[in-house]
């Protein structure tokens, strides 16, 4: 890590001005280094490269804060000497000009940085939305139609040990009855879906729901308040699901479905 630049507000202006320039190299290097890492950020994002640009960014810009502040203080003490019309006040001048444009500059870059992290949250907010949102709409658009076949696939699904022994851990893992995972399941294989990805969606609406419950702020919790529903909203873990999906099913606003 590089050492501070200390910058003497009782030195002649001329040495003032040199401990400026090498504040400014300092600086500079910083920022060389943190828009790199917002360039590779716009290309794959990660939150370790995000907090590591917007911690260069937030430095570069306190130095350059204080930087200015120093100009000033010495324009003052020109001032007060009465060595407004001189040289050296006109290179301060400059000196502060060119030290506020930087920080503007800089301003906005942690803006462009900090969106950068806002960008990737409403990416991961919309998957999220979106997926379920899908998986929601099949099963309940096949719910309508298949409700006299349910029962003949459960009487066939019970007949494998093996499938009975998957259904029962589903069952006890997400709190709802044998007979309701049957239906889900059903449904899902006649959309199309994965018993996997039918599996992973509970998981998620479940986890949603606890970070809904409990006030933790999640991409998954921001889709549920999207959707209108509350944490104490359901008596029990099988309305919780069907509620889910219900909601998911009726999002009509292609905009709002991925809010």
């Amino acid at each position: 890590m590089s050492k501070s630049v200390t910058i003497k507000i009782g030195a002649d202006t001329k040495d003032f001005i040199d401990g400026i320039k090498k504040a400014d190299k300092q600086i500079g290097t910083t920022k060389k280094t943190a828009d790199s890492l917002a360039k590779s950020l716009q290309l794959e994002y990660s939150d370790a490269k995000f907090t590591q640009a917007q911690k260069k960014y937030q430095s570069a810009l306190q130095k350059t804060e204080e930087q200015a502040e120093a100009v000033r203080a010495k324009m003052a003490e020109l001032e007060k000497a009465g060595k407004v019309d001189t040289a050296d006040y006109e290179k301060l001048e400059e000196c502060l000009a060119k030290t506020e444009s930087r920080a503007t500059d800089l301003r906005e870059a942690l803006k462009k940085v900090n969106q950068t992290k806002l960008d990737q949250a409403t990416k991961e907010t919309e998957s999220l939305s979106v997926e379920l949102e899908s998986v929601g709409k099949k099963m309940k658009a096949a719910s309508v139609v298949s409700a006299g076949l349910i029962a003949s696939m459960g009487a066939v699904a019970k007949k494998s040990a093996t499938l009975g022994a998957e259904i029962d851990d589903m069952s006890q893992r997400f709190g709802v009855s044998a007979e309701t995972i049957q239906e889900w399941e059903y449904v899902a294989v006649q959309c199309g879906v994965g018993s996997d990805v039918f599996t992973k969606s509970l998981v998620k609406m479940r986890s949603a729901m606890t970070d809904l419950s409990t006030g933790a702020v999640s991409n998954a919790s921001k889709a549920l308040q999207s959707l209108g529903i509350s944490p104490n909203q359901f008596r029990t873990q099988e309305e919780m699901f069907d509620g889910i999906v219900d909601a998911l099913s009726r999002v009509q606003d292609k905009t709002l479905q991925t809010a």
